[in-house]
């Protein structure tokens, strides 16, 4: 723990039990609330945790309902930290009730955008149907927490208001963006944006809005704006001095530059990070594999440059090399590219069919995790003309087209039949475990 926080825990632990002494049960409240911030701060959620309820057993016990309500949202944004969704929402709904029955319009639009953020982050943890309903209970809860905003018009300062309204555009944004309407998604992230930047300088939620954005372009696959974005969240992240949040900025940063084959700029980022040390220890390791892997690719990036065109083989195991790597960091676009020129390679010096197979699989598999299907299948078609008379590598090439397929959201019947047309060669290969593959994945 940083040791100005943990001076300011331990004078607060003092004050707790002078407060015990004199029997001021208001008091310990608070100064349990103040202390469970401060761990909340640090990262020690379980201690924060304890401390929060042990404030709202005291605000329950001195019958104060307004520190009652807020202690139960403290409880449950803990607990939502630490995973335990139900108990979160259990107690956020309990400081909605109390605020809605004080009529107090502040506190129940401070609960609702909770339970928002909470579902929310619970949607992040489910897959499938499941993660698509919680992901409308959030967005649903935002909007009711953004009528209220509405509401408090003259009731509470204009730059108050304005805040509130600014985080929950910015909620209602990574709403939109988990459920892939990104028209919807950008309208209100810029919204957010053009008020926390602009009119009530929200330097944090600022920093949100741009990398939330970055992240945004990068899926719409705009990646020149996704890094000027993540370049606005660094210079924010670096005015704000905190350093978590500049290295997380950085880690996106270099994301962004792999995406455009800007492999020098990554690994400037990626070295400032592991300078700086300040995420999780599976994010430092993880940022030393990305930097291993980029020293690697710009070593054969220069390997591949000087090598003579006369030097065949040699070329080709540097490019599949560049590609396997680039693939290992998820930079399909930059894998595409060096299959490709492994293939152009390849094909000038008439290579055999079993030597052109493994490289029109690579490329065909890239092309599908760019999401680029109809390029992806025209390899697989590729692949099965150099097999055609072999219905054992027929059979393979048959099912990769259909899970291509079934991932490009093509009918029922395409799919089907590619599996079929597997099955059958399958048989004529007196390969019956490789139909079974087929026919269970269809």
């Amino acid at each position: 723990m940083p040791r100005g926080p943990e001076k300011e825990i331990e004078q607060l632990k003092r004050r707790r039990q002078k407060a015990q002494d004199s029997g001021d049960i208001a008091e310990e409240a608070k100064i349990c609330n103040n202390i469970g911030t401060l761990y909340a701060e640090t990262g020690d959620i379980r201690r924060a945790l304890r401390y929060h309820q042990i404030e709202l057993s005291l605000s329950e016990a001195g019958s104060d309902r307004l520190e009652a309500a807020i202690a139960h949202r403290k409880v449950g944004e803990c607990e939502c930290e630490l995973g335990n969704f139900d108990a979160a929402v259990r107690h956020q709904m309990e400081h909605l009730k109390i605020a809605q029955g004080l009529g107090d319009l502040l506190e129940e639009q401070r609960a609702l955008a909770t339970i928002g953020r909470t579902y929310f982050v619970q949607s992040e943890s489910q897959r499938g149907l499941e993660a698509e309903e919680t992901l409308v209970l959030a967005g649903n809860t935002h909007l009711k927490s953004l009528d209220l905003c509405d509401r408090l018009v003259g009731k509470v300062p204009d730059r108050a208001l304005l805040q509130m309204k600014g985080r929950v555009y910015l909620n209602l944004g990574l709403v939109y963006q988990n459920q892939c309407d990104y028209r919807s998604a950008r309208k209100f992230l810029e919204k957010a944006l053009d008020i926390v930047k602009d009119e009530v300088n929200d330097s944090t939620t600022v920093f949100l809005c741009y990398l939330s954005l970055g992240t945004l372009h990068l899926q719409e696959n705009h990646p020149a704006l996704a890094l000027r974005c993540y370049q606005q969240a660094v210079g924010v992240a670096r005015k704000l001095g905190s350093g978590l949040n500049e290295s997380e900025a950085l880690r996106r940063l270099a994301g962004a530059y792999l995406q455009t084959s800007s492999f020098d700029a990554a690994k400037s980022c990626l070295k400032k990070v592991l300078q700086m040390a300040e995420g999780s220890q599976g994010e430092n390791e993880d940022a030393e594999r990305q930097l291993r892997t980029i020293r690697k690719i710009l070593q054969y990036k220069v390997q591949v440059e000087s090598v003579g065109v006369e030097k065949v083989e040699e070329r080709l195991r540097l490019y599949e090399k560049l590609g396997d790597l680039c693939c290992s960091l998820a930079v399909y676009t930059a894998a595409v590219k060096f299959y490709g020129e492994q293939l152009r390679i390849a094909e000038a010096h008439g290579l055999e069919p079993r030597e052109l197979s493994p490289i029109l699989v690579s490329l065909a598999r890239s092309h599908s995790d760019c999401r680029q299907f109809s390029q992806a299948l025209l390899y697989y078609q590729r692949e099965l003309e150099l097999w055609r008379g072999n219905p054992r590598e027929e059979c393979q090439t048959w099912t990769s087209i259909a899970c291509t397929r079934e991932s490009a959201g093509e009918g029922r019947g395409r799919v089907l039949e590619a599996y079929l047309r597997a099955a059958q060669l399958s048989r004529e290969a007196g390969c019956p475990q490789q139909e079974v593959r087929g026919l269970t994945s269809a």
